[in-house]
């Protein structure tokens, strides 16, 4: 009888940190990717079933990285691509949203300025996925998302 008390005890212990370890939203990416990097800013980009995710120190997540060559997207002039849903924006290496995602598709930033697309569509083409602005509005926008150009 003793035995089986606890045996019933070392799995119930068992299942109880399982479903704690479970409730880790970095477990994913620690058991795909490695360890969990942060930024100087506290930050890290981690990846989840769903794709690459920033979360800050509390493991809280900010927003969803735009998915890049099966990685997250490149920091380029300081800034990456985001995503919510279907549109586009981007944020910073300290987790701050400057462009909210409001925009159907949007270009690195280059020399301070980023192409976005309103009324752009997609074509799988193989793995890839071409972006098609035949009847779209293309402009370009500053580091603070002001347009500066259409």
């Amino acid at each position: 009888m003793q035995v089986l008390k606890f045996s019933i005890f070392f799995v119930l212990f068992h299942l109880l940190l399982t479903s704690l370890d479970s409730k880790d939203i970095t477990s994913f990416h620690k058991e795909i990717v490695g360890k969990v990097e942060y930024n100087k800013y506290g930050i890290a980009i981690i990846l989840r079933e769903e794709g690459w995710f920033a979360i800050d120190k509390k493991k809280k997540i900010l927003y969803q990285v735009y998915t890049f060559d099966n990685g997250p997207d490149y920091i380029s002039d300081g800034l990456y691509r985001i995503v919510d849903g279907s549109k586009f924006g981007f944020a910073n290496e300290k987790g701050k949203v400057i462009v909210p995602p409001k925009y159907d598709f949007v270009w690195p930033f280059e020399d301070k300025r980023a192409q976005v697309c309103i009324g752009c569509r997609f074509r799988k083409v193989g793995e890839h996925t071409e972006i098609i602005t035949e009847g779209a509005t293309v402009f370009s926008i500053n580091q603070s998302g002001k347009e500066i150009s259409k």
